[in-house]
């Protein structure tokens, strides 16, 4: 065994255990509707906008945050 292979059999040995306790990533998922109408007559916009999330991951959320641009 060369030098090039016992490297990366012992990278590959040490880091291992690394990967295996990381944490699980949980992807969130936010679906959104916004209907807006404009009043090009008085130059104003009406909309309404609602969204879902979806929290995928095991730990219970108790604040979500909104900002809202004005």
């Amino acid at each position: 065994m060369n030098r090039i292979e016992r490297t990366i059999i012992l990278s590959g040995l040490s880091l291992g255990p690394l990967m295996l306790s990381a944490q699980s990533y949980f992807q969130q998922r936010v679906d959104h509707t916004i209907t807006v109408n404009l009043d090009d007559i008085r130059h104003v916009l009406h909309g309404q906008g609602s969204f879902t999330y979806t929290n995928n991951s095991p730990s219970t959320l108790d604040t979500l945050w909104i900002h809202l641009w004005p």
